[in-house]
């Protein structure tokens, strides 16, 4: 008879549960697009049935853009916690230019640090010279992620940049 009795719990709760379930699901559209935008798009004279379809179709719509930009981009997607940007470590000075690519876009350093320039100062850039002293400091006056101020102290002129890593 507990058996019993325990079993018709275990049923009544997962009732609950499933009915639970299902009540969320009627309503996540609510969740992906706010009630008055509903009202707008019509949205609102939909069944339950067709606003599941509806999400269903949005989500996998989402799912298939996320996967499709993931496979074609060479973007590294950041974990929870995880700085943004790269950072280089060894600000200040003693550095010098050991080569400059395409007329100031990328300057490599003694270090083998890669750097690419901001194309807003690319035409200084462009002038640098190879073994010209560099000072490096952090900055946020910069161009979004150029986060890097590059000085060349043999001619005094500067340029931000972004770090990109070493070779």
């Amino acid at each position: 008879m507990k058996i019993i009795i325990n079993f018709l719990i275990l049923m009544f709760v997962s009732y609950i549960v499933l009915a639970q379930q299902q009540k969320e699901q009627k309503n996540s559209i609510d969740k992906i697009i706010p009630k008055n935008e509903q009202q707008k798009m019509g949205i609102h004279k939909l069944n339950d049935k067709e606003k599941e379809a509806l999400t269903n179709h949005i989500l996998n719509l989402m799912m298939t853009a996320y996967e499709k930009g993931k496979k074609e981009s060479n973007v590294t997607y950041l974990q929870p916690n995880e700085p943004i940007g790269k950072f280089y470590s060894d600000v200040g000075e003693g550095h010098w230019i050991r080569e400059n690519i395409d007329n100031g876009t990328y300057i490599i350093l003694e270090d083998d640090s890669l750097w690419e320039i901001d194309s807003l100062e690319r035409i200084d850039a462009s002038l640098w010279l190879p073994i010209s002293n560099i000072i490096i400091i952090e900055s946020s006056n910069g161009s979004p992620g150029y986060d890097y101020l590059l000085i060349n102290s043999d001619d005094g002129k500067k340029a931000h940049a972004k770090y990109i890593g070493s070779k």
